[in-house]
């Protein structure tokens, strides 16, 4: 089986891919990768806790782990397929939709 990651802002289509996403053996190993790109899209955003840019701590941010991160470490845990919603790294505005981050099982052909 052949697992791959997708990440979407609900309410609007995808314009499409410029490059075929990254394929994973298992469930686990693609919620981790979309663990790690969670933490470097926060870094680039002060930090809640302190405001500070996100240099410091062992995963980028004064707790350690945002409750964002740690949703889709929980989600890895897991081992399956699935949707996880959370919001926008950065947003603090009143609309916010978020971000669906995926892990589906590639359709073979």
């Amino acid at each position: 089986m052949t697992y791959i990651t997708i990440v979407n802002v609900p309410g609007y289509l995808s314009d499409g891919m410029d490059e075929e996403p990254a394929e994973f053996d298992t469930a686990k190993d693609a919620w981790y990768a979309l663990y790690h790109e969670r933490i470097d899209d926060e870094s680039n955003y002060p930090c809640p806790l302190c405001n500070d840019t996100m240099t410091h701590g062992p995963f980028g941010d004064c707790d350690d782990d945002s409750d964002a991160a740690t949703a889709l470490a929980d989600m890895a845990r897991r081992d399956e397929a699935g949707v996880c919603y959370l919001s926008t790294p950065g947003y603090d505005g009143d609309h916010d939709l978020g971000r669906a981050y995926s892990v589906v099982l590639k359709e073979e052909s």
